[in-house]
């Protein structure tokens, strides 16, 4: 069975073969655990910030401010708000796009 990606998906490049709005979902699967998974999903992100485009990284910084109201006792509550800081400043550089 074949799938169909939506129209903004479909051109989205891979980062390291995995289509990047892969890791939106992997993003979010990854907050909701107690575990490094939110670790390797950031290493991805940060590795490839420039392959993203602007709305891509608004995405993620919603998924990441939703997961501190959602889960306000995580043990990595810190990394994420550094990681949100970072996006927003990435995302600024890419206003023009």
């Amino acid at each position: 069975m074949k799938y169909k990606l939506c129209d903004k998906c479909k051109d989205s490049p891979t980062v390291k073969g995995v289509r990047q709005f892969i890791l939106a979902y992997a993003l979010r699967y990854s907050l909701g655990r107690q575990t490094g998974s939110f670790s390797d999903v950031r290493s991805s992100i940060t590795q490839n910030i420039d392959k993203f485009q602007k709305w891509e990284i608004e995405i993620f910084i919603k998924e990441l401010k939703e997961s501190l109201i959602d889960y306000p006792n995580m043990f990595y509550k810190n990394e994420i708000e550094y990681f949100i800081e970072y996006l927003e400043i990435k995302k600024e550089f890419k206003e023009g796009e």
